[in-house]
């Protein structure tokens, strides 16, 4: 996939494109699938900064998602200890569009 395809083809956006291309270098340079913590933590960069970019390029054909369900331990405060599988969320499982087929 080339990266120079996927800055074009998002065009203008509300933040500054030195973002997006940090974003988009380190997604390639991964080489395998991710999560959005896998690019925010190193990069130092905002979540939702990170997500709207992600999700820019989903919607443009360049990213795959897929939903996994996270089962999280929850504190009972009745009961005053962890509960395991306590709470559950939804997490998406990023990958680039050509490795995924």
């Amino acid at each position: 996939m080339q990266s120079e395809a996927m800055r074009t083809n998002l065009g203008e956006w509300e933040n500054a494109p030195f973002i997006q291309d940090q974003v988009i270098a380190y997604a390639e340079s991964l080489g395998s699938s991710f999560i959005l913590r896998d690019i925010y933590k190193p990069l130092r960069l905002p979540r939702y900064t990170v997500s709207r970019v992600l999700c820019r390029l989903h919607a443009k054909g360049f990213l795959t998602r897929h939903k996994i369900p996270v089962q999280l331990h929850r504190f009972d405060s009745k009961a005053g200890a962890l509960v395991a599988d306590g709470a559950a969320r939804q997490c998406y499982l990023y990958a680039l569009a050509d490795e995924a087929t």
